[in-house]
């Protein structure tokens, strides 16, 4: 299997790990995980790349077509799950300013992190060198 392919189906594992993490913990709301918090959308589009991933030649890297389809998919999860980050973020400044402490998890994080990875995998398929 080509290592770009690799690399976007453990990205968009990562991302689906994510929905279990954390996004936001505060005493009197418990933990909020990614499901919680609707993050399920950002692996959704993630799910895209790595079918695309898992079929076809797997020897070799995306052509031009499946590389746009797949990075138009990614670059949306990336944005969506750049927006969670920021949402967790207010959500816990809005928390804190309430006199309750609250911090954000690891969840919107690892979903990000995950987002971008894929996106690696993606511009790594584009290249024959990788394989």
């Amino acid at each position: 299997m080509h290592a770009s392919r690799l690399i976007i189906v453990a990205g968009t594992g990562i991302g689906a790990i994510s929905l279990l993490l954390p996004f936001l913990t505060a005493p009197l709301l418990g933990s909020i995980n990614g499901a919680g918090a609707a993050a399920g959308a950002a692996v959704v589009l993630l799910l895209i790349p790595a079918g695309i991933a898992l079929f076809g030649d797997r020897h070799e890297g995306f052509g031009l077509v499946a590389a746009v389809v797949t990075a138009a998919c990614a670059a949306a999860a990336t944005i969506f799950a750049a927006a969670k980050v920021v949402d967790a973020l207010a959500a816990a400044r809005e928390v804190r300013d309430a006199g309750v402490t609250a911090q954000v998890g690891a969840g919107p994080w690892t979903l990000l992190a995950g987002c971008a990875i894929v996106l690696v995998g993606i511009i790594a398929s584009l290249s024959r060198r990788v394989g």
